[in-house]
């Protein structure tokens, strides 16, 4: 089986970017951000090319944060983007859409503070999120869901200390306000995925 990358770009807002803090679930993202075809898994996320404007003269802990958290928040939407195609389970595909839309949000809000602070962001994910996705894509069916459901567990939890380490320890304002506000959002996101991971047991 040929391997499929996923290409994943933030895109700058030009006005004032939405903050992460919808728990709404959405059946697409926004068009502007996330382009899918019906014939393909490959998802695609558009990011800034700030290679040119940004140095990275911020301090070295808002930079691994900031890196660490575009990475995997392109991550959780490119697996929500397959989990939404492959996903059998109605509640797996609602988790996903809600992935999509939720970091949609902060990957936009991430990119912002970002420039702000001239921090080069990621274009792509790295190896082990790609092999992730990888993994999930040579499922199908109820392996698929449970699969997804299991990985977004481990990633939530991650995630969770990620943020919460940033906004206790981060030297940049923007970056701790940003990372506790996720934080908010991803214990959700963590509470929903939990029990669905308690149902399919």
């Amino acid at each position: 089986m040929k391997k499929l990358p996923i290409v994943l770009t933030i895109t700058f807002a030009a006005a004032t970017i939405t903050a992460c803090n919808s728990h709404k679930s959405s059946s697409t993202a926004d068009s502007s951000n996330i382009t899918t075809t019906s014939t393909t898994t490959t998802a695609k996320i558009t990011v800034p090319d700030t290679s040119a404007k940004a140095t990275a003269t911020a301090d070295s802990t808002d930079i691994k944060f900031a890196n660490k958290a575009a990475m995997g928040g392109m991550a959780e939407v490119g697996l929500g983007e397959l989990a939404a195609q492959k996903g059998t389970d109605p509640q797996v595909k609602h988790f996903a859409n809600m992935m999509i839309s939720d970091h949609t949000k902060a990957n936009n809000e991430l990119a912002g503070i970002a420039a702000t602070d001239n921090i080069i962001l990621p274009a792509t994910v790295d190896a082990e999120h790609q092999q992730k996705w990888d993994d999930l894509n040579a499922l199908s069916g109820n392996d698929f869901d449970k699969a997804y459901v299991h990985t977004m567990v481990a990633g939530h939890k991650a995630t969770l200390v990620l943020m919460r380490n940033e906004a206790t320890n981060g030297q940049s304002a923007n970056m701790k306000k940003f990372a506790a506000k996720t934080a908010i959002t991803v214990q959700m996101h963590l509470d929903v995925i939990n029990k669905l991971n308690a149902s399919m047991k």
